[in-house]
């Protein structure tokens, strides 16, 4: 008896084993995903910061406004 309780709980850790595995590689994954998503928030960000230095160099020294298609 002792023998098939003690082998349920191998069996039992083993499954709990491979739940937390299975649950870690996901929060993995999904970090990776969110780190690709913020790094794709920084581009946007810096593009746009980079758009807004232009305007704002153009409206100082008295161009017009050229539009983000132009520049």
């Amino acid at each position: 008896m002792n023998t098939m309780v003690a082998s349920w709980n191998r069996t039992a850790r083993s499954r709990e084993e491979q739940r937390l595995a299975a649950e870690l590689e996901d929060a993995r994954r999904r970090i990776i995903e969110l780190m690709g998503q913020l790094a794709e928030t920084v581009r946007s960000r810096d593009a746009l910061s980079d758009r807004m230095q232009v305007m704002a160099w153009n409206a100082r020294w008295g161009r017009g406004p050229v539009g983000f298609g132009g520049l």
